[in-house]
């Protein structure tokens, strides 16, 4: 199997040493415990100066033959202009990307949107760093984007979430290739927690919010009467069609209205479990659940933890008579 790595100009250094550190490890790790089955050529592929600067080692595509899977880091940016900008100035990459044949494309963050512009996304499922979905679905409007997914594979086409999910994706490579038991063993000699299913728990539905007038109004609304607030409540305090807000939601924030008003709602939760002595149970009742059982699957779902691990790991202590 040969894989190439694309380094570009504006790459994340991180996001390139990832797959390639997590690559010579499954290889390692392989030739202690499976004979080296897994052992995949990899080379770093530069079309570009800056490319070359970023990994020296770099070889130009048509010295590493057709790669089997070529890996697309991603680059930080501020904002969804900086973004235009830097992808403007990457015209021989997605060139390279829209005709190279690899029968695999792995991206990552925004890598994911090279991938976009080379026309590789098209109609099929993919994902992104979660602030930027928008802008995705701007450039891939047939795409379906499953924000909370953390790795999506469609075809031949992987897409990865934000920055860091580059160690995810290279783990589902690892597990893909080299089977499940590889990369449960690369996870556990890097000291990885595996890969992780979502990306739901750290996306911030408030920064969402604020790029729209109308998705800060329903957080407004859902704050103040998170035992309430549905998708039909949220629409009739804000003066608008059900219909108009769940466009606007899936526009403007890349998530289904459903799961942006529950994301609010658990965003609130967490702040009762860290700001207040109520207890789980009280704090399941003011969030509009009857079943505390139900509220703590629905919490751990979208914040990533259960509520009394979260009160634990930021050190909240109840008072003994609240228990």
């Amino acid at each position: 199997m040969r894989l190439a790595v694309l380094s570009y100009g504006g790459c994340l250094p991180s996001a390139l040493a990832i797959p390639l550190d997590l690559l010579i490890a499954a290889r390692t790790v392989s030739a202690l415990f499976d004979e080296g089955r897994f052992a995949p050529e990899v080379d770093v592929v530069a079309l570009s100066e800056e490319g070359r600067r970023l990994a020296p080692s770099a070889v130009a595509p048509d010295a590493c033959g057709a790669p089997d899977c070529v890996v697309v880091p991603g680059m930080f940016v501020a904002s969804e202009a900086e973004l235009g900008q830097r992808l403007d100035a990457l015209g021989a990459e997605i060139n390279w990307l829209a005709a190279n044949g690899a029968s695999l494309v792995a991206s990552g963050c925004t890598g994911v949107f090279l991938a976009a512009k080379a026309g590789l996304i098209g109609s099929r499922t993919a994902t992104t760093t979660w602030w930027l979905a928008p802008k995705l679905a701007e450039i891939a409007p047939e795409a379906t984007l499953d924000l909370g997914a953390m790795v999506v594979a469609d075809g031949p086409l992987i897409t990865a979430g934000a920055v860091y999910s580059q160690i995810d994706l290279t783990l589902y490579l690892i597990e893909r290739f080299g089977g499940p038991e590889l990369a449960r063993r690369v996870a556990q000699y890097t000291v990885l927690d595996g890969r992780r299913a979502s990306q739901m728990p750290y996306l911030s539905p408030g920064a969402l919010a604020g790029r729209d007038p109308l998705l800060m109004e329903i957080e407004r609304h859902v704050r103040a009467n998170p035992g309430a607030a549905s998708v039909a409540s949220a629409a009739e305090a804000c003066g608008v069609a059900e219909r108009t807000l769940q466009r606007r939601v899936r526009a403007k924030a890349g998530l289904a209205p459903g799961d942006f008003i529950k994301k609010l709602i658990m965003g609130e939760a967490e702040r009762l479990l860290l700001g207040t002595d109520r207890s789980v149970e009280e704090i399941a009742d003011l969030c509009g659940y009857s079943d505390a059982e139900t509220f703590r699957k629905t919490f751990r779902r979208y914040q990533g933890q259960s509520p009394t691990a979260l009160r634990r790991s930021r050190g909240v202590r109840r008072n003994a008579s609240r228990r």
